[in-house]
C-alpha cells in the first residue's frame, strides 16, 4: 500500500527482486546516466570531489 509521500513500497521491492541481476544492473546504469545528464556542472564537480575524498 503506497502512501502519498512514499516513492516505493514493499510490492515494488518484491517486483524488483524478480528481475535478473543483469536487468537490475542495466536499470541502475540507465538511472545513473540520466542523473549525470540532468545534473548541473557545479554539482558534478562537487560530486566528483566527494567521490575522490571517499564519500
Amino acid at each position: 500500500m503506497k502512501m502519498d509521500n512514499e516513492y516505493f513500497d514493499l510490492e515494488d521491492l518484491k517486483n524488483a527482486q524478480k528481475l535478473s541481476y543483469k536487468k537490475r544492473m542495466q536499470l541502475l546504469e540507465d538511472l545513473n546516466n540520466f542523473i549525470l545528464k540532468a545534473m548541473p556542472e557545479d554539482a558534478k564537480k562537487i560530486s566528483s570531489k566527494l567521490r575522490e575524498a571517499g564519500f
